[in-house]
């Protein structure tokens, strides 16, 4: 039986370029297994397949969430080589070949790799995202807000984050990832 899923509708500017989708089970939300799937996709298109299969595939207690930001192609790849060169002097060298898709996915996700900077604050509470708008309203900043399963994102581009109070930068997530759907 397929458990009761909520999704969220973003813009599409969400899923252009390359991008990171991971389904993680959450022991919060009751999952009964922790697992984690882990896709790219490179094109609004693909990403619509990508989020569909794990749509498929979603439990209860399982979230789907997407990188805020696009990925820089070219840095992942030079990261990819360098994570390569530094596998000859491990250990066990061959380890790194028998899970080229995770490395990969993870030189995709590493901050290093953001395209552009997109930053998210994630508020647990009615007073976090109020506190979190008036600071934004206040240093002239635009933000796209939804809500989630236990609150409220605010996803915007990066700016000097010393410019927020102490409370409101403990919120901020800046390797970003945006919520589609949950179970």
């Amino acid at each position: 039986m397929q458990p009761s899923v909520h999704t969220l509708n973003h813009p599409a500017a969400y899923k252009d370029g390359a991008r990171v989708l991971v389904l993680r089970a959450r022991n919060k939300d009751g999952a009964e297994r922790m697992r984690t799937l882990t896709r790219a996709s490179f094109d609004a298109a693909n990403f619509d397949q990508q989020l569909e299969g794990l749509l498929e595939v979603i439990r209860p207690g399982e979230r789907i969430y997407a990188s805020a930001g696009p990925r820089d192609m070219a840095k992942a790849m030079r990261l990819f080589k360098e994570r390569q060169l530094a596998a000859d002097y491990d250990p066990d060298p061959a380890a790194f070949y028998r899970d080229l898709e995770s490395r990969w996915l993870s030189c995709l996700m590493d901050t290093r790799s953001q395209a552009e900077k997109i930053w998210l604050l994630d508020c647990d509470s009615a007073e976090d995202t109020v506190r979190a708008r008036d600071e934004l309203s206040a240093l002239g900043l635009g933000a796209y807000e939804y809500a989630t399963k236990s609150g409220t994102h605010l996803v915007l581009p990066a700016f000097d984050k010393s410019r927020l109070t102490g409370e409101t930068r403990d919120l901020l997530h800046d390797n970003a990832l945006m919520l589609w759907a949950y179970s």
